[in-house]
C-alpha cells in the first residue's frame, strides 16, 4: 500500500505515526526522541545540545522551557 507523507508529500510504502499528533510521515520527516525514545514528526521535534532530539510532549521539553 502506498502512503503519502503529510510533511514532504513523498509517496512511500512505509510511514511512521507521530506520537504527538498522530500524523503519518516518512522516515525522512521523523526522528526518535533521545529521552523517551518515541517517534515524532519534524514539526514536533526540537534539537538541544548537539543532536539530542526531544519531542514536544516529552518531560525534557518542559525542562528546557522553564523560566
Amino acid at each position: 500500500m502506498i502512503h503519502k507523507c503529510l510533511i514532504c508529500h513523498k509517496e512511500t510504502t512505509k510511514v511512521l505515526e507521530c506520537t504527538v499528533c498522530g500524523e503519518d510521515v516518512c522516515s525522512s520527516c521523523s526522528e526518535q526522541c533521545s529521552v523517551c525514545k518515541q517517534w515524532a514528526c519534524h514539526k514536533h521535534m526540537l534539537c538541544i545540545y548537539k543532536g539530542v532530539h526531544v519531542c514536544t510532549n516529552c518531560y525534557a521539553d518542559q525542562l528546557t522551557n522553564q523560566d
